[in-house]
Parts: C-alpha cells; structure tokens; sequence
C-alpha cells in the first residue's frame, strides 16, 4: 500500500505539473520579448490570479488524488517540461502574431488585452484536457466546471479584472488565433518527439 500511495502520487503530479509550469514558461518568454520591445507585461497580477485559481488549481487538486498505481517511468522534469513546452510556445507565437497584427490593424488596446488574456485562458485550458486525458467521470467534471468557470468569471467580474468585454471581431480573430495555437502547440510537440 505504501509503493502504491507513492506512485499515485508522482505519477499524478508529473501528469498535472505540466499544467503549472506553463506559467512560469510563458510569463519568461513574453518579458523577454516585453523587454527587448520594450512594451508593458500584457497582464495585471488579479488577471494572472484568476487563471491560477480555476484552471491551474482547481483542476489539478482534485486529479492528484486520483488511484494511480501504475509503475514509474521516465524522469520527473524532462516528463514535465516536454508537457509543458509546447502550450508555453504556442502563447509567445501568438502574442508575436497579435503584436504584427495590433501594428497593421486598428485594434483598440483594451480588446487586444482581452483576446490576448482569453487565449492564455483557453491555451491553459487545453493543457488541462491534455493532462486529463484520458477522460473519466471525474476529468471530464473537472474539465466542463474549469471550462465554464473561467469564461464566465471573466464576463461577470470584467470590471475587477480590468478587462473589456470582447467585441464580435474580438471573438472572430479568438477563433483564428485558438487554431493557430492549437497548430503550433502541435508543431512543437512533434518537434519535441523527433527529437527525443
């Protein structure tokens, strides 16, 4: 019993640390390119909050005490970052891509932080499925409640958050921009599998 409680355990955290070392990598990768562009950090820390409570925290909690006796393999931070990697690049892609396309369009500023802020949202979101997967009972919970909470939270507590509600264009270029995502999270995946 004691060999099975300790695989659960590093065998559940290794699957959901992934979904909390995508911060640290992206909040990295988008100062540096703040840095050298020489442009405010796109997020406010009650903005940051919110997704660490309802995707990061709420999810992972309940999925760490899952039964999973299953043997350990592989080592615990290679597992992890190669979980992680690929959403965190697939962020900075796209903030390059609004970036080019808030220069050559007339995208008011405060949609342009609310499409960036979604993304992030909905690119954590899709770390989470990624983590859950595959589903049960409980994942699939998990993931609708996460899913519904956080789009909800940012309409209703728009104002504390310090965002905007997004517009019809704001929402079409959300569309486009979660596809491009998902493509180059993909990409960076299979980068990462030839590789090893």
């Amino acid at each position: 019993s004691v060999l099975s409680e300790g695989c659960r355990v590093v065998n559940n955290i290794t699957r959901v640390a992934g979904v909390f070392f995508l911060k640290p990598i992206y909040s990295v990768l988008l100062s540096i390119v703040c840095l050298i562009l020489n442009i405010p950090f796109p997020f406010l820390p009650i903005q940051i909050t919110l997704i660490d409570l309802i995707i990061e925290g709420y999810p992972a909690f309940f999925m760490s005490f899952e039964p999973d006796g299953r043997k350990i393999t592989g080592r615990f931070l290679p597992s992890v970052m190669r979980r992680a990697v690929p959403n965190a690049v697939s962020i900075l892609i796209c903030f390059l891509v609004m970036l080019v396309l808030s220069w050559a369009t007339p995208i008011p500023a405060e949609q342009f932080s609310i499409l960036l802020y979604l993304l992030v949202g909905t690119v954590g979101i899709q770390a989470v499925f990624k983590a859950s997967w595959p589903f049960n009972k409980l994942r699939v919970f998990l993931c609708s409640t996460m899913t519904v909470g956080f789009y909800l939270a940012v309409f209703l507590f728009h104002h504390m958050l310090q965002v905007s509600l997004p517009t019809g264009l704001t929402l079409f270029f959300l569309i486009g921009f979660v596809l491009l995502s998902f493509l180059a999270e993909r990409g960076v995946t299979w980068m990462i599998q030839s590789i090893d």
